[in-house]
């Protein structure tokens, strides 16, 4: 569930529910949420419509409808989950599992409240609950005809400012109540800074807790979407543009979604997990700056320098080498070869300039090539000619 702020009091923000990949965090689905006229004319119908399903569970089937039939598990938080949310999806072939608000319609929220209250525990004789302790909860639904099993599960997990209703949390699932994985009770680690009564040094505590397996599968598989939209907010581009419409925002806000994802796949799916949000950002910036997988003609007219200097050997046809704008200084220039001092005319402001594109200049001779300011001097003479050669490929 995303919402890309626009600047009050103009108006300029959307909102979009998203669905994501659990083992990448890839974002693979989006949709814009419409006035409630036009939502309901979408498919799953929303409520009011032909199959009268609330609009939760109606966008819930939107985001999902790509995997319908496969077996597949859907993880969705409080504003998705819900009895009649798990119910349309066994329906369409998809299990689903989310954590539960008290007042969700059908969930035994009083019933798993009551099984922790330590008055109601106190008058039946029982201890105080623990933590870590769970209770499960079935029911049967109809599903196309055929009797159903579907699970409510209380988990006693307090926080250190919640009250005793917040402290437990609250599950529907449809996918089984197994609390052990592989054969061993299934646990999560703790981390706690603890005092040491007998030496008074401060301790780091690792302390284990029982946990039912499904919470730990939602908690591992929920977290993928909030890494990818915290990348998303970091990047920023949405902020960085001053939109006054809500269609250029959105635009910007998507190619943040873009640049998340092809980080997100870069780690996960091309074997970089020890490379950082930052470094993946810099080396994307370098290669689009510098047009290192631009083609056409000046890439053509690289390769064919390089073969001429190698042999024929030395690449493929001409469409196989990208296009790779090589900044030098002018001094390792053929002809200009050992003058420190040697400077040119740039061709762009026609300042003089110690640097020159090796890609785009013949140095057999000293007519004509490519000279250009670089950085230092404040001016953007090298982004400049990498633009206008995009612009002449793409006409030739």
């Amino acid at each position: 569930d995303v919402f890309v702020p626009g600047d009050q009091p103009r108006g300029v923000g959307v909102e979009f529910k998203d669905s994501a990949c659990v083992e990448t965090g890839v974002i693979i689905f989006l949709e814009i949420q419409e006035s409630a006229a036009d939502m309901g004319k979408d498919f799953c119908i929303t409520e009011g419509g032909v199959q009268g399903l609330k609009a939760t569970t109606a966008c819930t089937k939107r985001i999902s409808s790509n995997w319908f039939g496969s077996d597949r598990v859907f993880f969705g938080d409080s504003w998705f989950s819900g009895v009649e949310t798990a119910v349309e999806m066994l329906k369409v072939g998809l299990h689903y599992s989310g954590v539960v608000k008290g007042g969700s319609k059908f969930y035994p929220a009083a019933r798993i409240h009551a099984e922790f209250d330590p008055k109601v525990r106190e008058k039946q004789g029982r201890a105080p609950a623990k933590r870590g302790d769970a209770v499960y909860l079935k029911t049967t639904v109809d599903v196309n005809g055929t009797p159903t099993v579907l699970w409510a599960i209380g988990y006693n997990e307090p926080g250190v400012k919640h009250n005793g209703s917040q402290m437990i949390k609250k599950h529907v699932t449809s996918y089984g109540t197994s609390v052990t994985k592989d054969g061993k009770p299934s646990t999560i680690s703790k981390k706690r800074i603890c005092v040491n009564e007998e030496t008074g040094i401060v301790e780091d505590v690792v302390k284990i807790v029982p946990c039912p397996q499904q919470i730990l599968d939602y908690y591992g598989g929920s977290s993928g979407i909030d890494v990818t939209n915290h990348l998303i907010t970091a990047i920023g581009v949405h902020d960085a543009w001053a939109a006054r419409t809500w269609w250029k925002r959105m635009f910007a806000w998507l190619l943040s979604v873009m640049e998340a994802n092809a980080f997100r796949a870069y780690t996960k799916l091309g074997n970089h997990p020890s490379v950082s949000h930052r470094e993946f950002t810099n080396m994307l910036s370098t290669q689009l700056m510098r047009n290192m997988f631009l083609g056409g003609a000046a890439g053509r007219r690289s390769q064919q320098k390089k073969r001429k200097a190698g042999g024929e050997e030395a690449g493929g046809s001409d469409e196989d080498e990208p296009l790779q704008h090589e900044i030098f200084r002018v001094h390792e220039h053929t002809q200009y070869s050992g003058d420190m001092a040697a400077q040119r005319t740039c061709n762009i402001c026609k300042q003089r300039t110690k640097l020159f594109c090796a890609s785009c200049t013949d140095q057999s001779t000293t007519i004509g090539g490519v000279f250009l300011c670089g950085p230092a001097s404040g001016r953007q003479c090298i982004p400049i000619h990498i633009q206008r050669m995009m612009i002449r490929d793409h006409m030739m």
